[in-house]
């Protein structure tokens, strides 16, 4: 539990090695719980800016592990990082504030079953933890059969 409380939320921002010395368009991949606007805050950028030097349209969405491009002409990377992990710092001390993990269990996965089903009808437990938890896996294309690690969570007890 310990671990995954406090790793690191989200890959730092990398610049293309082929890349001018003096570039300031770096690549993010994005993460669970992100959106553009997140990310146009964070680079001091308007989501317009965003969609443009990424080339996605107005409908466009982004999903989790997409490799996006941020122009860091009006923010350091640093600077925009430090923004990032205090976002999923709160989100996830927020979860732990209220829940805590029981166990851990084991489960294969089945033919047409879903990380959403898995996240939130079977365990009711946020896609980010069970990420955290299978860190080594590809959590967007697992394979049937293929073990995963579930956190079982239980409500912490405010009385106590």
């Amino acid at each position: 539990e310990s671990i995954n409380r406090n790793r690191a939320a989200f890959k730092p921002v990398t610049f293309s090695p082929e890349a001018k010395s003096n570039s300031r368009i770096g690549t993010i991949t994005v993460d669970f719980d992100e959106t553009l606007s997140h990310y146009a805050e964070w680079s001091r950028l308007s989501v317009r800016e965003l969609r443009k030097i990424n080339r996605i349209g107005r409908r466009g969405r982004i999903a989790v592990n997409d490799k996006l491009r941020l122009s860091f002409a009006k923010t350091l990377p640093y600077k925009f990082d430090e923004k990032r992990q205090e976002y999923h710092k709160g989100i996830q001390e927020d979860f732990f504030n209220n829940f805590e993990i029981s166990k851990l269990t084991i489960k294969s996965v089945k033919k047409g079953e879903t990380l959403w089903e898995m996240c939130n009808d079977n365990y009711t437990i946020p896609l980010w933890l069970l990420s955290s938890y299978n860190s080594d896996k590809d959590i967007r294309s697992l394979s049937i059969g293929e073990p995963i690690v579930i956190p079982v969570i239980i409500p912490k007890n405010k009385n106590a």
